[in-house]
Formats: C-alpha cells, sequence, structure tokens
C-alpha cells in the first residue's frame, strides 16, 4: 500500500490528457472518467481530466511524486488501438507535433525541471486510427473505444507495482467528481 504521506513523494497523478472535441483525441478524458467511475483510489492518488493541458498542470506534478500520463498517440506504425507504456523521454523532443495540445507534456516537464520539480513519470498510450486535425466529432472510433479497458488496467498495474491499491467499485455508482 503506499504511503499516506502527503509529500509529493509519496502521491501519484494519474493525469489524462485530450481533447473530447476531436474524436480519437479525446481518450484521455474518457480513460479519466472511467477510471473514477470503475475504481475506488487511495487519497494519495488522484486522478485528472487535464484536457489539452498546458502549464497550468505544473501545480499538478509539483504536489505529485509519480505521475502516469495518459494519451492518445499517433505515428506507433502499429495498429489503430494498440497500447503502449513508454517513459516521457521516449517521446521525440523535437519541434515535430505529435498531439493536438496546446503544447507537449515533454515540454511541461521541461518546465518543471527548470523549477526544480522533477516527478517520476510513466506514459501510457494508445494507437489513433486516425488524428485529423479537421475532424471536429465526439466520441472515439471502434478501435480507440475497445482499446479503453486495456488502457485502464495498464494504468491500475503501474499504479499497483508502484503500491498505489486500487479498488474495483462493487456498487457500480460513478464517484462525485468536479468536472468530469
Amino acid at each position: 500500500m503506499a504511503s499516506t504521506d502527503a509529500s509529493p513523494e509519496g502521491r501519484a497523478a494519474v493525469v489524462c490528457i485530450g481533447n473530447v472535441l476531436m474524436r480519437d483525441e479525446g481518450l484521455g478524458p474518457l480513460v479519466a472518467r472511467s477510471l473514477l467511475e470503475t475504481y475506488d483510489f487511495p487519497g494519495t492518488v488522484d486522478v485528472l481530466d487535464a484536457g489539452t493541458m498546458g502549464m497550468s498542470l505544473l501545480p499538478d506534478l509539483q504536489s505529485h511524486g509519480f505521475v502516469v500520463l495518459v494519451d492518445a498517440v499517433d505515428g506507433t506504425g502499429q495498429e489503430p488501438g494498440t497500447v503502449f507504456t513508454y517513459t516521457p523521454d521516449e517521446m521525440a523532443p523535437n519541434a515535430i507535433m505529435h498531439s493536438l495540445h496546446d503544447m507537449r507534456f515533454t515540454d511541461v516537464l521541461a518546465a518543471c525541471r527548470l523549477m526544480g520539480i522533477e516527478p517520476e513519470a510513466q506514459c501510457v498510450g494508445a494507437q489513433v486510427l486516425d488524428m485529423d486535425p479537421e475532424d471536429f466529432s465526439i466520441g472515439l472510433t471502434p478501435p480507440l473505444e475497445k482499446a479503453v479497458p486495456l488502457v485502464m488496467a495498464t494504468v491500475v498495474k503501474i499504479l499497483s507495482d508502484r503500491g498505489f491499491t486500487c479498488i474495483t467499485r462493487r456498487d457500480g455508482r460513478p464517484l462525485q467528481t468536479i468536472g468530469l
């Protein structure tokens, strides 16, 4: 079981990013909502729908020693719906846009380092079917919809491996959340 210590070292965040208005790019927010409806998390774990992210994420990173990032990915060469785990260092640190967010997670982590904040991070992503920046529609494509349970299970496994216990909800009632 994870420490109940309130210091960042004893805390974890599941940071789910994405834009629900752009098909598969909405994976992160859907996973955040599904995680909160399916699991009870210890008080040392926060599940965050970070939307399209940005520097406003810095306080959340500062208050957590471990972060699991959930996002849709593209350009892997794998079949749509394939689930990946990777580290932020494995993200290409170049100027090519890899998602439709205002900024890349690697940019936010670089800003953290400049501030002396270095949470440990693990990333979970699923290959999109199509990341058309002109496609403004809500809802995941079938391959990504099918990948959601595996993405969720991967997040829970990563947290469990770090000592954070996530309990499946038996009553089926969603948690009362703000902003989800």
